[in-house]
């Protein structure tokens, strides 16, 4: 069941304007549901590249290899309606209540992270896996509830639990005039990592074993989306101007473009792009840990191809799979902690699905998907595990 906050993080949004197109999203309730269905294709994406090897599933999930995985749509998401969240609780209830209940989220977080990191690491041990830089187990659980070690899937909700504590911050900027100190700081920030990141990755402070998720590179994606949801009625108002069918066109093929390149490793660019050295800088630049410059760029494109698609194509895309993506979508945080327990329990047979072929790793794939979907549906645990 979706919080009192999260009921009321959106107004109905009106039929798509000056495209007239029968599918488009009308606004079906108080809550965007295009942000739920997008969430919940998330969190599809991320169960099915987590378990087992390829599949037929990855056609659809693009197994982590396209040039923006379900990370980048979830931290996004996050931010962008946190945006929308709390500029209203800070319009009805005033900044410091707004402040507060970001904070108290991330402490929510924070729990959720050493509960999982602590469950997830012992099973690890129990299955015979790595969990990172060991010593003794007392140093590893308190490094573990300090935040200064994270292990393999526990590095996700950790992030999530700086970026939430950040919002707050950035909240009282917006609030009092200072939205381009808060992307200027942020963009300079997330400059510091590319040019240095060994200096710039130890902030807000070192953390062993975080291998994919560096705070100083990938807040900007959260603070941007943060922004955007809190002034969302102003950027809504600028992009009216915009004519929508030389918008959906123009983006609508950029994307199809970037996915042609994914498809044929970019084969089909002139010589130049072929030397290695030149190959070399390019892949550098789309390091997904390091939220490179050419990655930065493709998942706008990606966000905005996927929200064009979600809004014009909303009538198919929700009869055919909003049973089981808005569900998801709707309790993104409980599908993590939930498919990470799962994945915890079978960890070591689901491993070896590698190597089984297509058809196995699919099986197993859905299977997890359709459980984690049947916890939603059922409210498992509901009353323990956050939403």
């Amino acid at each position: 069941m979706a919080t009192a906050v999260e009921r009321v993080y959106a107004r109905p949004a009106s039929r798509a304007r000056a495209l007239a197109w029968p599918w488009a999203y009308a606004g079906e309730s108080a809550r965007d549901l295009r942000l739920d269905l997008l969430r919940g294709f998330c969190v599809f994406a991320m169960i099915v590249d987590h378990v087992g090897g390829a599949s037929f599933a990855h056609a659809v999930s693009g197994a982590g290899e396209y040039f923006v995985s379900a990370a980048e749509g979830f931290v996004f998401l996050s931010g962008f309606v946190m945006g929308m969240v709390y500029s209203r609780i800070a319009e009805k209830e005033g900044l410091g209540a707004a402040m507060k209940k970001a904070l108290l989220r991330s402490w929510t977080l924070y729990k959720l992270t050493v509960a999982l990191s602590l469950i997830f690491g012992l099973l690890l041990v129990l299955w015979k896996y790595d969990i990172g830089p060991f010593e003794s187990w007392p140093s590893w659980v308190a490094n573990i509830v300090t935040l200064r070690q994270t292990i393999y899937l526990g590095d996700i909700p950790l992030i999530y639990t700086l970026l939430m504590a950040t919002g707050a911050g950035a909240l009282w900027l917006m609030r009092n005039g200072h939205t381009r100190w808060l992307l200027g700081g942020s963009f300079a920030l997330w400059l510091a990592y590319q040019v240095n990141p060994d200096w710039a990755g130890n902030f807000p402070w070192p953390i062993d074993n975080n291998t994919q998720f560096h705070y100083p590179a990938w807040q900007i994606y959260f603070v941007v989306a943060l922004v955007m949801g809190y002034h969302r009625q102003a950027i809504s108002r600028w992009l009216d101007r915009i004519p929508r069918m030389p918008l959906v066109f123009a983006t609508t093929v950029i994307f199809g473009l970037m996915l042609y390149l994914h498809l044929t490793g970019g084969a089909t660019l002139p010589d130049f792009f072929q030397r290695e050295d030149v190959r070399q800088h390019i892949d550098g630049w789309f390091i997904k840990g390091g939220a490179g410059p050419l990655r930065l760029l493709a998942a706008l494109f990606t966000f905005q191809f996927a929200y064009v698609f979600v809004t014009y194509m909303w009538v198919p895309l929700r009869q055919l799979s909003g049973w089981l993506l808005l569900p998801l979508g709707q309790c993104a945080l409980y599908a993590y902690a939930m498919h990470l327990l799962v994945l915890a329990a079978l960890y070591g047979p689901l491993d070896q699905l590698n190597d089984n072929g297509l058809m196995s790793n699919t099986i197993a794939q859905l299977g997890v998907l359709l459980l984690v979907w049947g916890m939603v549906k059922s409210r498992f645990l509901f009353n323990i595990v956050p939403r």
